[in-house]
């Protein structure tokens, strides 16, 4: 079925969106006047300079054309007026909520402050910067970044970034030490970072033990199919760099590529100990 799209601009007038009109019924509207070209030039004259230019067409020709068994799209004024009503609730709803971030993003900052005692600022003097982390404050959904962040000095003095934009920021340093309960948190917080990053370490390790093995495993069915030295032969025939084992694919694809001389430092690495490394050990 012959499909075309257009917009309803007033009522009886319509944007041709595209072409896809056959040249024969094409020729039939331009003779019978339903379908008519408004350049840039005629849209100014008439001040309709906010349109496109472009071909527009009349009720009749849309029954024309439906006659002749196309399939119209219409974008209806209804339908548009619709977007435009959904687009200002929208844009309203953002600013509503923009509204409640930024109200909510200078209390969490007095609340903070008030709770490290309402210091006294002075500006950063050279040497002075981050040593324990304390707190991130950032606004939610902010265009510019907008975010503070407080921490303590080595000398246990607080320290803030207070970042506006990315071409606005400043740097400050409270004038007295910190409280003891402040200076606690901080100790605290930075266990407990060490404790993670630990945590993450170790998993991290015993995920790449299981990947090796996995890896071993893979070579060692390998080996009981085609030989390392094959493999060698074929990968300079072809001249390739690296390869990865069917018995390593999954569900059909790649997911580690090795080289020769790797997988025969797996292999090596890997193989079971002789009678003769056996009674050494013994």
């Amino acid at each position: 079925m012959k499909k075309i799209i257009v917009t309803e601009e007033t009522e009886g007038r319509y944007f041709l969106d595209g072409h896809g009109i056959e040249e024969k019924d094409f020729s039939t509207l331009k003779r019978e006047d339903k379908i008519h070209y408004w350049n840039k030039d005629f849209l100014e004259e008439c001040d309709m300079f906010f349109l496109s230019p472009g071909w527009r067409l009349t009720s009749s020709a849309i029954t024309f054309l439906q006659d002749r068994g196309y399939e119209i799209s219409i974008d209806t004024i209804l339908l548009q007026k619709k977007r435009r009503r959904e687009s200002l609730l929208k844009k309203l709803k953002k600013k509503k909520q923009d509204k409640e971030n930024n109200e909510n993003y200078k209390q969490e900052i007095k609340q903070y402050e008030k709770w490290l005692g309402s210091p006294e600022f002075r500006e950063k003097k050279k040497g002075e910067w981050c040593h324990l982390d304390l707190k991130w404050i950032e606004l939610k959904d902010g265009k510019l970044g907008e975010y503070f962040r407080y921490a303590l000095t080595e000398k246990n003095h607080i320290f803030c970034h207070r970042h506006y934009n990315s071409d606005w920021w400043d740097n400050v340093v409270s004038v007295e030490i910190a409280p003891q309960h402040i200076i606690d948190e901080a100790k605290k917080i930075a266990k407990e970072k060490q404790q993670e990053r630990e945590k993450e370490d170790e998993e991290r390790e015993e995920k790449q033990k299981k990947e090796k093995a996995r890896i071993a495993a893979g070579l060692k069915k390998m080996i009981q199919r085609i030989s390392i030295d094959e493999v060698e032969k074929r990968m300079k025939k072809g001249k390739f760099k690296d390869f990865c084992p069917q018995e390593l694919a999954e569900n059909g694809r790649e997911n580690v590529r090795l080289t020769i001389l790797e997988a025969r430092e797996i292999l090596e690495r890997t193989k079971p100990p002789t009678e003769d490394q056996n009674e050494k050990t013994v």
